[in-house]
């Protein structure tokens, strides 16, 4: 999520975990697991609790704590390709 991005109070805005979601999840785009290590690293998506204050403030009535939950899943999915594939090397 670009830090451009993010709101006055330093919270992200909730249109980038949209946004973010839509960039892993393109069909067309290569660089989905490189986008997955950047948002579970740097960004630490698992520093979201799930409690779903975004999903109800949200002014655009966006569904972040959804795209969230979704990210958090793909990420584990690829970490657990990735462990897989330190074994097999």
């Amino acid at each position: 999520m670009p830090k451009l991005l993010v709101a006055h109070t330093g919270l992200p805005w909730s249109g980038c975990v949209d946004a973010g979601l839509r960039w892993v999840i393109e069909s067309r785009d290569q660089f989905t697991d490189e986008r997955l290590e950047m948002l579970g690293g740097d960004m630490k998506l698992g520093e979201c609790y799930q409690i779903g204050l975004c999903s109800l403030t949200c002014p655009k009535g966006l569904n972040p704590r959804a795209a969230l939950k979704h990210l958090k899943d793909l990420y584990a999915d690829y970490e657990e390709r990735k462990s897989t594939e330190q074994v097999t090397i």
